[in-house]
């Protein structure tokens, strides 16, 4: 009954947002978050790469709504797009946009990302679809993985065309003066690849927040990329920081 309340709740974003910001700060990146919004007096213009659905799994929420922040979603997946549009459609008097594309890495116009069937999505609640399609990949295997426990997965694991944008053609499009002071970049595995994209001399981010703990061995790599821009790097919870000194 407890999970069918939250569930339901989830469907009403102005309501779960009501209930979010109620609760304790405890979890480790939503401590970080916090105290970079206070460090910026809550004046932040972030971009979120991989936003998913906007809501679900995602502790950037709380301090967007609350904080009143300023930026940019991007989520490549069209279906999921629709439902990351929704619930933010009732949030007034704030600067918050929409990308549906995927970010490229070179100079492609569309890219093939590997994701879950619609008949397979079709015979999923709600929530375990979201769930499914936060791991959508352009590694395959990285999206097979996650059904370990199917035994037809070649079925089930398709292949999607979408457009995509490079990072820094988005920051020159979307940012006015090309300042973004946080970068969230969910990217399921592909994380280090568009942080060694961006142009730091067109933008010069104060934060970046990203996963790490999926890149093996790039993950000291990426490491030390950041470090050779002026970045202190420091792992959170599951999730990497790096903060400009």
């Amino acid at each position: 009954m407890l999970g069918a309340i939250k569930n339901y709740i989830k469907t009403k974003p102005r309501v779960y947002d009501m209930l979010n910001s109620r609760r304790p700060i405890v979890d480790d990146v939503e401590v970080w978050l916090d105290n970079f919004s206070k460090q910026n007096n809550g004046q932040v213009n972030f971009i979120q790469i991989g936003a998913s659905d906007g809501l679900r799994w995602d502790p950037f929420r709380r301090f967007i709504i609350d904080n009143k922040w300023n930026g940019l979603f991007v989520e490549p997946l069209p279906n999921v797009f629709d439902i990351l549009v929704n619930n933010y459609a009732y949030v007034k008097n704030q600067d918050l946009r929409f990308v549906n594309a995927a970010i490229s890495i070179d100079d492609s116009e569309y890219i093939d990302i590997w994701s879950y069937s619609e008949e397979f999505c079709n015979s999923l609640s709600l929530e375990e679809k979201l769930r499914y399609l936060r791991k959508s990949s352009l590694d395959k295997k990285h999206v097979e993985s996650s059904l370990a426990s199917f035994e037809d997965i070649a079925s089930i694991v398709k292949c999607f065309r979408v457009k995509c944008i490079s990072i820094n053609s988005l920051i020159s499009e979307y940012s006015a003066d090309n300042q973004v002071d946080l970068f969230l970049i969910d990217a399921e595995g592909y994380d280090d690849k568009i942080v060694e994209t961006i142009n730091f001399e067109l933008t010069q981010p104060k934060a970046i927040l990203f996963e790490a703990h999926n890149l093996g061995e790039r993950k000291k790599k990426i490491s030390s990329f950041l470090e050779g821009k002026g970045y202190v790097v420091t792992d959170i919870g599951g999730d990497t920081v790096a903060q400009r000194v």
